[in-house]
């Protein structure tokens, strides 16, 4: 997966599955991602496998529903 910082991307594997979140850092084989969650903020080193970039309208109908 081609990513760069502040692109906004979902988790599609392991135990934080399915959570979205913003790139902070790129390094060779993960990435570190934002993710705002319970009230609190974590940071997290994802295998790049694991993740998938969101597009725009993703992103605005996930905003839309919270």
């Amino acid at each position: 997966v081609n990513v760069s910082v502040n692109d906004r991307v979902r988790v599609t594997g392991g135990p934080l599955m399915n959570m979205r979140g913003r790139v902070v850092r790129v390094h060779n084989k993960t990435v570190e991602v934002y993710l705002p969650s319970f009230g609190y903020v974590l940071t997290a080193n994802i295998d790049k496998q694991n993740i998938e970039k969101e597009s725009m309208e993703s992103v605005q109908k996930h905003s839309a529903v919270k």
